[in-house]
């Protein structure tokens, strides 16, 4: 349930595009994503409809939205306390995709950006991923 959060979160706002690729997540990862979302939603005070906005890839770049990613992707342990990615949990996901590699690439690529604090890097990152990810991952 996290690995779809996590996957929704850094690649929101991306289109589907003939080059990319699909992978769906196991439905028996939402009830612990929502779980995970429900509290970040209320220790960030970011807008109930969060969760709706992420999985619809419309993520804004507001303060409590950022706070909300860093929650979510830290708890959910994909994400170190400075806001960087946790490559040995994110890659996984795509163990035997064709496009393994394409991917890691990028979230190495990505990983090394860094922002003013810790919610800064890990919006810039999952904004990079977003931009650069030949997968994007769906419920």
């Amino acid at each position: 349930m996290l690995k779809l959060l996590f996957c929704v979160l850094f690649l929101a706002g991306v289109r589907a595009e003939s080059k990319r690729e699909y992978v769906k997540i196991s439905q028996a990862e939402l009830p612990r994503i929502m779980e995970t979302s429900l509290t970040c939603i209320t220790e960030t005070n970011a807008d109930a409809d969060t969760l709706q906005k992420l999985l619809t890839l419309t993520l804004n770049d507001s303060e409590n939205v950022k706070k909300f990613l860093y929650c979510f992707l830290n708890r959910g342990g994909y994400a170190e306390n400075t806001g960087h990615i946790i490559m040995k949990n994110v890659i996984p996901f795509v163990q035997n995709h064709r496009k393994r590699n394409e991917f890691i690439s990028v979230l190495e690529e990505c990983n090394r950006l860094n922002g003013k604090n810790k919610y800064e890097t890990i919006f810039k990152i999952s904004t990079c991923v977003r931009d650069k990810t030949p997968i994007i991952f769906t419920i």
